[in-house]
């Protein structure tokens, strides 16, 4: 992969979100440390997570999408949205890696 590429790692929003839920104490940590070790190793990342803020994927050149079971419709739509504007998109996390035949058909 070429190391000028821009590339984002989003956490896709959710109706009920981690933010609230009682058991889950803290965000999911794949995200973040992909774009650590991408950014280490010379790549232009950043980690967007969408309960937060806004992001544009025609700003960048590559979107991956790691998600929880809650995240994936948003996470799809996401995907589907990347796709059309023709931007390669990578889906990863717990709910692509159990469920690869749905999430096949988004990334």
């Amino acid at each position: 992969m070429k190391k000028n590429l821009s590339i984002a790692i989003v956490k896709p929003s959710s109706s009920i979100g981690y933010r609230n839920l009682r058991y889950m104490r803290f965000p999911p940590l794949g995200g973040l440390l992909l774009t650590a070790f991408l950014r280490k190793n010379g790549y232009k990342t950043r980690f967007i997570d969408l309960d937060f803020e806004k992001f544009n994927p025609k700003n960048y050149d590559v979107v991956l999408i790691s998600m929880l079971t809650f995240e994936a419709p948003e996470g799809y739509k996401l995907a589907d949205k990347c796709k059309k504007l023709g931007i390669p998109v990578i889906g990863g996390g717990y709910h692509a890696t159990f469920n690869p035949e749905e999430a096949r058909k988004h990334f």
